[in-house]
Order: structure tokens, then sequence, then C-alpha cells
């Protein structure tokens, strides 16, 4: 927030620019600002400029920190519009970035909690960790909307959600109806008046590169009758944004049904960045797209076995295969195309989809990209310098696989590590090299031995964060076997022996911090430090140095080595 000083005079007066929709405002309509409010940016009082009236003490203090009118100085109201539009700029930009004095005890923004505090249908913002907008910034006077609207960095970044937030439907539209049927007007007006802020948010940037995160959850059934009016709401929005695909550097898409995915693909393969030679100025990609359409009354109609239950049954798994091999495309209309792509987040569906499927196994699948060679490899994994993956569970063995064809990485991060198959023991590398990494972050559902062992890091090494929240096994998985309870030294060795393997240079600034689920270990209580908490206890220095964790006790950053549960 930009906030005058502060003046105790009856006579000095602050304004306040509230959050309100512009649509209340005569001439404007159907745009509403989403951000909190501006506070005291400029004087009522535009001949007020004087210091405080004080004493003689307080006013020689007064004099000597704040500056005086020199005479024939612009006073208080023109000192605004007589600033450089380049410096005045910079205020804006000050305005959007998130401030320390809001940021919680957990260390997110008071307005990151967008679904809630901006209603059920959704939110648009600059960030999806924080809700603001330079709106309020053009409400303000004459001057600044001209210098705001011509600065296409306050525009060039935009988050936007939808989500109808109701439920499905009855299995009968004459018996079950739309529970939600009065909400349909006002989820049609709020995301109406969020994609004219889109359309203005993107004409604004200009050319400028965009960094764009589009959510769309819309659960209403195919079957409905708003279902069209929903359908065409997010292809609005998708066809907008696949517009300025050639000035995308950083997309974010997560799309909660089949036919988003499909109305997707459409908008791509017609895009700019397909038609006129690739989305040059694409870096970060990070998709979430399904593979249901999430028809549960459909399905709930077709329960009793029968001719037409196993015609239905035959109908959803080839619909099953086409929106698997919709998302495959997808994939491959965009990694294709994007040369300078080095920050890549993949999911559970993307090995499922991408890796795991051909396009053979359904043939009546017709692909949107039938020009597009085959690719021998369709991630470009040589040039990926950020690289998270965010998967129920997935191999060491597979995890290794990637590191051995990403030598450029600098932060990884895996969400989760599970047990590995029998047949994958043997198939581990000796030794994988990642020399310019800075940040790991690692969570395990499996023994951690395999994969640190051999993982080599480099000097760069700053930041390390493991957590483990189980230890299975393929005995465990198949229920033939209980739960294996390990030694806290077992769980804690092969991350020291990782650390101990690199620079010791490196070691001394690493920060480290490592928490171990309580339930799968034995403890003797000798292992924790008495002075913690009981249900997150800290590892005790000396038990680790009496141990052999002598990599973990040396790490000179900020280190955090605990059991918890």
């Amino acid at each position: 927030m930009l906030e005058s000083p502060s003046h105790p005079s009856h006579k000095y007066e602050t304004q306040v620019l509230k959050e309100e929709f512009v649509s209340a405002m005569p001439g404007r309509r159907g745009v509403g600002s989403t951000s909190p409010p501006l506070k005291t940016i400029c004087a009522s009082d535009p001949n007020h400029y004087s210091p405080l009236p004080t004493t003689s003490l307080s006013s020689n203090l007064a004099h000597s920190i704040i500056p005086q009118r020199p005479p024939g100085a612009p006073t208080g109201g023109d000192v605004i519009s007589v600033l450089p539009s380049e410096l005045l700029c910079l205020i804006f930009e000050s305005y959007l970035e998130p401030s320390s004095s809001i940021v919680g005890d957990n260390g997110i923004p008071s307005e990151i909690d967008a679904i809630h505090k901006t209603g059920p249908y959704g939110f648009f913002s600059i960030s999806r960790e924080y809700l603001i907008t330079p709106v309020p910034l053009t409400h303000v006077c004459r001057s600044w909307r001209h210098a705001a609207i011509g600065h296409r960095n306050l525009w060039s970044s935009v988050a936007l959600a939808f989500t109808n937030g109701r439920n499905l439907q009855g299995d009968d539209d004459e018996e079950g109806g739309d529970k939600y049927a009065d909400a349909f007007e006002d989820f049609e007006l709020f995301v109406r008046g969020k994609i004219n802020l889109l359309s203005s948010f993107l004409h604004r940037a200009l050319d400028g590169p965009l960094s764009i995160s589009f959510s769309a959850s819309v659960t209403t059934q195919t079957s409905c009758s708003s279902f069209n009016r929903d359908f065409g709401l997010v292809h609005e929005a998708l066809a907008l944004i696949c517009r300025y695909s050639r000035t995308w550097r950083n997309l974010r898409i997560e799309l909660g049904q089949g036919w988003g995915v499909e109305t997707f693909l459409a908008s791509l393969v017609r895009s700019p960045g397909v038609i006129e030679g690739g989305f040059v100025s694409l870096e970060s990609l990070h998709l979430e797209l399904a593979v249901s359409d999430e028809e549960k009354g459909r399905r709930r109609r077709f329960a009793t076995p029968g001719p037409s239950f196993q015609a239905h049954r035959m109908a959803a798994r080839v619909r099953l295969m086409h929106l698997s091999l919709t998302v495959k495309d997808v994939y491959r209309v965009l990694l294709r195309r994007s040369p300078h792509l080095t920050d890549l987040t993949l999911d559970d569906t993307f090995f499922t989809c991408v890796e795991g499927l051909e396009y053979d196994a359904c043939t009546s699948y017709q692909s949107r990209c039938p020009w597009d060679d085959p690719p021998h490899e369709l991630v470009q994994w040589t040039q990926l310098t950020n690289l998270s993956i965010h998967c129920d569970s997935i191999s060491g063995r597979k995890v290794l696989a990637i590191c051995s064809r990403t030598p450029k990485l600098e932060t990884l991060t895996i969400r989760s590590v599970g047990s590995n198959r029998s047949s994958d023991r043997h198939h581990y590398p000796s030794s994988i090299s990642l020399s310019r990494l800075r940040s790991l972050d690692i969570t395990f559902l499996s023994g951690p031995e395999p994969l640190f062992a051999a993982l080599v890091l480099g000097p760069l090494l700053a930041t390390v964060e493991v957590n483990m929240y189980a230890l299975q096994t393929q005995r465990h998985l198949r229920r033939s076997g209980p739960q294996r309870r390990y030694l806290l030294k077992e769980i804690l060795g092969p991350l020291d022996r990782m650390l101990e393997a690199g620079p010791s240079s490196s070691r001394r600034k690493v920060e480290l911090r490592c928490s171990v689920d309580r339930s799968f270990i034995d403890l003797d209580g000798t292992e924790l430090d008495a002075t913690t908490s009981a249900f997150t206890a800290s590892v005790d220095e000396q038990w680790m140095e009496e141990n052999g964790l002598n990599a973990l006790v040396t790490c000179g950053g900020r280190r955090v080595v605990e059991v918890f549960g």
C-alpha cells in the first residue's frame, strides 16, 4: 500500500479508494476491481504542505527530516502530477508487490485464500498467491490512468479461475433438476466480467511476455440445460488466452473436465504459436489436465448389468482413451514448439497418457496434429533447469532415469517417490551427477537409499528438504506382511552419505530440513531433544555425532532434523 505522510491537522484528510465494481460507476459496466483498497494515495487538501505544528524542539526535528517547499515549488496536489511517468510506474509496480506487513504467521499473504475470500465462482488477480490487480490505479485521475494503461508490465501477469460451485444435477431433469438453478445467472455474470478483464489485460500488455494462470472446474453435466452456456464461457476464455500464445512466457493451465481439455486443444492448434512458428517466448509450463468428464449421474443410470450397461461400459472405455490421447496431443503441440522451455511441471497424467500410451491403442482417435512426426523424445530434457514432478507415487528408478537426462538442473522437486517393482532393483545407475543443482526437495513413500546412493551433488547446492511420510515395501503394498519399522539411523543414513559425498565447502552453507514420520520408526528416546514439543521433536545433535551422521551435523546453514506425528 502507498500511504501519505501523517499530519495531525484537522485540515489534513486522507482519501480511500474503496473496492467496488466499476459497473457502479457512470459510463463503465461489466468490469470489477478485485484488489484490496488503495489507501491514502494523495492528500485531499492540495494546498496543505506545511510541516507539523510543533514546539521549537519538535519544529527543529520536523525541519531536519521533512523537505520544505521552496518558493515556486509545486504544491502537494501537484507533486504526483509532475512525477516522471517512469518513476510513477515504478511506484505502481511496488504497489502490486506483496508487502511483508500483510504476510501471516505461516508465511502466506492474508489474501491468498482465493476461492473463499472472493466468492464461490473463482477469482481474478495478477498472481495465484496474491490477490490484487492494477485496475484501481486507473481510477484515480487522468494522468494515473494514462501512465498505468501505457505501462505493459502492470498487465502482463494474469491469474484467473472459474468454478461454478455446484453439485451435479439428479439423474433426470424432471426428477432432480438443478439444485442451484438460482445461481446460474450469478455465475455467468461473474465469468463474463472476468473475461472482459482478461481481454483488457491482454490488450494492454501489448507484445510483452505474459505470465498466465488459468483454472476451470465446471461440474455441469453435458445433459444439463446450462452445459452449453458453461462450455461457451470456458471456450471463450481459452480462445482468448491462445490468441496471445506467441508472447507466453509462463503458462499454467488446470482443467478439471475432459471436455475442457478438448476445448483447449482445439484453440491451441489454431493459435499463432502453431501457425506462425512456435511458442518462442515460453519458458515455464505447468499443466493439470483431467481425463474424465465426471458424469456420475450417467454412470448411476446404467448401474444394473445388462445390454445397456455393457454398451455404456464400452463407450466409457473409448471415451477415456480419447481423452488420454487428447492430453498427449496437448503436450505434443506445446513441447515440440517451445525451444526455450526451461521450467517444467509433470504429473501422473503426463506419465500415463504421454509416455505410456501410443496412438495406435485407439484406432478411432483422430490426432489434432497429424502433421507432426512422432518425436524420438517429446521432452527436451537437456535444456531443463527447473523440474517439478507431482505424482501419487513415482519409482526411484524412474526419477534417476530422468535425472540422468537433465544435466543442467538447478532445482528439483519430487512428490512423491514410491516403492519400486521387484524387477527394478538391479536397474539403478551407479552415479548421476547434478553439478548445477541448487535446491533439492523430495517427499518419500519408500526407502531413500537407492535414490540418494546414486545422486552426486555439486558445489552450488544451497537448500535440501526431505520429507519421509512412509517407507512402503512391495510386500506391505501387497498386504502380505506388516509395515516394517526402522531405526532412525537407517532412515537418516542415506541422506548423510549423499551430503558427505558432495564438496565439503558447499555443505557448510547448505540449509537442511528433514522431517520423518514417527509411525514407521522405533525410538528409545535418546535420539530426540527433550526440550522440543511432543508432536514435532528435533533430533539430538549429540546423538547424530555419536552415530556417525557427521554430514548432517556439519551443515552450516539453517538445519532442522525432526520427527513428527
